[in-house]
């Protein structure tokens, strides 16, 4: 179970249930991210995914959320190494 701070601990939306308070938050955080995404013209599905995965308290203690940022730091790097070595190019 996630703590939000010492002495009190919050219950996942999967562990919990879904609440009212879940799907507003999952609702306004995809919302945001999708608006972001459209005008930045970047748009990236699997970005919803991951803003639900960190609103839903699915990931919620600081080492769970540094290696969820970890891991898309390296993927994206990934992402540029190989668009680099296999078509040539930089984006």
């Amino acid at each position: 179970m996630p703590a939000t701070r010492p002495g009190w601990r919050k219950i996942a939306a999967p562990d919990g249930g879904l609440t009212v308070s879940y799907v507003v938050a999952g609702t306004l955080s995809v919302a945001i991210t999708t608006l972001v995404l459209t005008l930045l013209k970047t748009p990236h599905p699997p970005a919803g995914a991951t803003t639900l995965i960190v609103s839903l308290g699915i990931l919620a203690q600081p080492p769970q959320l540094l290696a969820m940022a970890g891991a898309i730091v390296l993927v994206t790097l990934a992402g540029w190494a190989l668009n680099t070595l296999l078509l040539g190019r930089e984006r």
